[in-house]
């Protein structure tokens, strides 16, 4: 998962690496001169955008998922991500998430710490005008420190690089793309994700547009290949989301994805984000 809010939507979801938010999402940066909050989340798809110098960066999100048949008697997960970014330079910044999960299985349901995500990103390309292109690179290594036996951790680590492009788009929205690869471990968040180990690339699309100077809807879909061919080694993603600003450094969203192969058959997210 990343959100920046430079106006009701701006920056942000959990960045974009080669896997789940990581594997393909994006987002975008309206061209609307408005407050700072950041809002990029809850679209996976990652914008060319970093925290800036100083501050700070969270967001709060609970995800809601049913599963696919595959990962029964487990039927349904229900996450808590915390996510947290610093800029430590004009186009740097470096960051964690960490995931609290819940599985249901057979009526019953048990919680524990998900695998710990370590991240930053680099604004290679800071476009001089409003229409010019902003690139960014991003980088992630998820360790395994949730437990694997029971559900919560993948048990392996994990190394992933995305790529990001932004442009504004004539309309007033912003268009935002994304692609990576993780060269090791698997796209595992509890239950959901591919279970198989290896190379994994990604690739995604979104766009965002302001509806007024406090909220925002976008559009994203996304999608993971595995080494294998199976509908278990893939996933294919599409969700819509609503951001509202709630001041300036502040904003709430909630979102609907419907998923296939490996992915959820549908998940929905409701959480916050701040800049302080």
């Amino acid at each position: 998962m990343r959100y920046r809010l430079t106006n009701a939507w701006s920056a942000r979801c959990r960045g974009f690496p080669a896997r789940r938010a990581a594997l393909v999402t994006l987002m975008s940066v309206t061209a609307l001169p408005v407050p700072v909050a950041r809002a990029q989340a809850p679209l996976t798809v990652d914008d060319a955008a970093v925290t800036e110098r100083h501050r700070r960066h969270v967001e709060l999100f609970v995800q809601a998922a049913k599963l696919p048949v595959r990962v029964r008697p487990a039927t349904a997960q229900h996450t808590t991500v915390l996510a947290f970014a610093y800029g430590v330079g004009p186009r740097v910044e470096v960051g964690f998430d960490v995931p609290l999960i819940v599985l249901v299985r057979s009526g019953d349901a048990t919680a524990g710490g998900g695998d710990l995500n370590l991240t930053a990103k680099w604004v290679v390309r800071e476009p001089t005008d409003s229409t010019a292109t902003r690139l960014a690179v991003s980088g992630a290594i998820e360790l395994p420190t949730g437990n694997a036996a029971r559900g919560f951790g993948s048990g392996v680590a994990d190394y992933d690089v995305n790529f990001v492009a932004e442009w504004p788009h004539s309309v007033g929205g912003t268009l935002r793309a994304n692609a990576g690869i993780q060269f090791a471990g698997n796209t595992l968040t509890g239950l959901v994700g591919i279970p198989d180990r290896g190379v994994v690339v990604s690739a995604g699309g979104s766009g965002t547009w302001s509806i007024d100077s406090r909220a925002s809807i976008g559009l994203e879909v996304t999608g993971y290949q595995g080494r294998s061919r199976i509908a278990a080694d893939r996933e294919l993603r599409a969700q819509g989301a609503l951001v509202l600003l709630v001041t300036d450094d502040a904003a709430v969203a909630v979102s609907l994805q419907r998923g296939w192969f490996a992915s959820p058959l549908l998940l929905a997210q409701l959480g916050c984000v701040l800049d302080f």
